[in-house]
């Protein structure tokens, strides 16, 4: 092979190599450089997705509610109820009215007003956000449950609520008071009964109660169930101006506040049901199961009672 050639095939090898190191993608296995000086694309991180199902945090209230200072009352109240204030705690108490519909379904027949308390920590600014309390029917006023929740939850939750009791249709400032005291101490006072016969007398003085209340309340006397209830506590959410309520439900309120989450999910907050009656199950069943329940609390009390020793009740309560 001549000279001039051999200068055009390494003029061609040249070609090809420069060929080779700029045109198409490159088959050699990556380098791993290690130093600080050393450039590249900025490492990447997964957003973590918002949680669907995750609830704001707990909305300052606005509220329309007229309140007037009653601290005094409600401390008093409570503490005869067995729920004194704990030492070092100072709590301050607003009574007011909410004004609602008698009966939800039919507007036009005009309006009645439940009781409101709030109770906080005294001090505390009026916006902070409310936790809305629905006490069991029994238990009297069911706004007064706010105050005696107050006395036993933490400090913590004070500091960043404060408990707003509302009465149920029928307690507290919207008592039912129509039945003859006559014909109420007759049923209270009435021993058990061992047979049909003996249960005229007490049938014809709870017939004389229907009768009474029925001519007293009119036509609002259906009024008086939960489903009414759960309309209240939209109507105080209203009120409260505030998107969600958070609501703690005790009793026979825990069903009503069950029932006003099903029937307005989109204004549910936070909510505990404490002690909710039997959803599925319905009378007799609920009084059968709450005489069992009784019972059994009764001898569980008893077994412990002789156990320590020195029974009031004597060997066999």
């Amino acid at each position: 092979m001549g000279a001039r050639a051999r200068v055009v095939i390494v003029a061609l090898l040249g070609v090809l190599v420069l060929a080779a190191c700029s045109v198409g993608p490159s088959q050699r296995p990556p380098v791993a450089v290690r130093g600080e000086t050393t450039s590249g694309p900025p490492p990447t991180t997964a957003a973590v997705p918002a949680d669907p199902d995750a609830l704001p945090a707990p909305q300052d209230q606005d509220p329309l509610v007229d309140y007037a200072d009653c601290t005094a009352d409600t401390v008093e109240a409570v503490a005869a109820a067995g729920f004194p204030v704990p030492a070092g705690r100072a709590l301050s108490a607003s009574c007011g009215e909410l004004s609602v519909s008698t009966d939800p379904a039919r507007p036009a027949a005009g309006a009645s007003r439940l009781g409101v308390l709030r109770v906080a920590a005294a001090g505390a600014p009026r916006t902070r956000p409310a936790l809305v309390v629905v006490g069991d029917s029994a238990g009297g006023g069911s706004a007064r449950s706010a105050g005696r929740l107050a006395t036993l939850v933490s400090d913590t939750v004070l500091a960043q609520y404060q408990l707003v009791g509302l009465d149920r249709r029928g307690t507290g400032s919207d008592l039912i008071d129509c039945a003859p005291p006559e014909a109420r101490a007759a049923i209270t006072d009435t021993p058990p009964v061992g047979g049909a016969t003996d249960l005229g007398p007490l049938l014809e003085q709870a017939r004389s109660v229907v009768q009474d209340c029925y001519l007293l309340l009119d036509n609002t006397i259906s009024s008086y169930r939960t489903a009414s209830t759960a309309a209240d506590l939209e109507q105080l959410r209203t009120a409260l101006r505030v998107d969600r309520l958070d609501v703690v439900g005790i009793g026979d309120g825990a069903s009503a506040v069950a029932a006003w989450a099903a029937a307005h999910p989109r204004s549910v907050g936070r909510v505990v049901l404490d002690s909710p009656v039997d959803l599925v199950s319905d009378e007799p069943e609920r009084s059968e199961a709450r005489a069992g329940a009784a019972e059994a609390t009764f001898d569980a009390f008893a077994a412990a009672c002789v156990a320590r020793g020195g029974c009031p009740l004597g060997s066999d309560p």
